[in-house]
This record gives structure tokens, sequence and C-alpha cells, in this order.
């Protein structure tokens, strides 16, 4: 009866465990660094997926310096829905906000 119950588990175990779907190809991407410490990046995939970040330095050269970000990343979720966040980091610290988030 063990032997049933633990073949049974081990079974519904296997069957949820995705199978690997290789890697999704980058369709699009650029970055830029400049000179003065700031930034800008983007990169998208196939499957729909995207990050897109800039950031620049506030307060240059005083003992207040920091690195303000804006961003976002989006992606489809196994359910389908599509997932997007929206966020911040800068003296407030990091504030996002999405589809996901409460």
């Amino acid at each position: 009866m063990h032997r049933i119950i633990l073949l049974l588990g081990l079974v519904v175990v296997v069957s949820a465990v995705q199978p690997y779907q290789g890697a999704i190809p980058i369709i699009r991407s650029a970055a830029d660094v400049r000179w003065d410490g700031s930034y800008n990046f983007h990169y998208e995939s196939a499957d729909g997926s995207l990050r897109v970040e800039e950031g620049n330095i506030v307060n240059k050269g005083s003992s207040n310096e920091y690195v303000a970000v804006k961003g976002s990343y989006r992606y489809l979720s196994p359910d389908g829905r599509t997932i997007e966040v929206v966020y911040t980091a800068d003296e407030n610290g990091f504030v996002p906000r999405g589809t996901v988030i409460h």
C-alpha cells in the first residue's frame, strides 16, 4: 500500500514538471553608457518579454550623489497573462508599480 502511494506521488511530481523549451532569442537590444555616468538600455525577446531602463546621476560630485533609475519590464505568465512592472529607484528607494503589485 505504501509503495502505491509513493508511486502515485512520484507520478504527480514528474507530470507537473514543465519541459525545457530552449533559449528564447533576443530580437532587439541596445545599450548606451555615457561619459557622465548616465545610461540606458532595452531588449526584447521573441516571446514578447521586454526590459527598458535608464539611469542618471543626481547631485554629481556631492556627498549626496546617487543614480536615479526609471525602468519597466513585461513578460507573459504561464497562465497567459501579460505581467508588466514600471519602477523607479532614487532617493525614495525602489518603487515598483504594476499589474501584479497590490
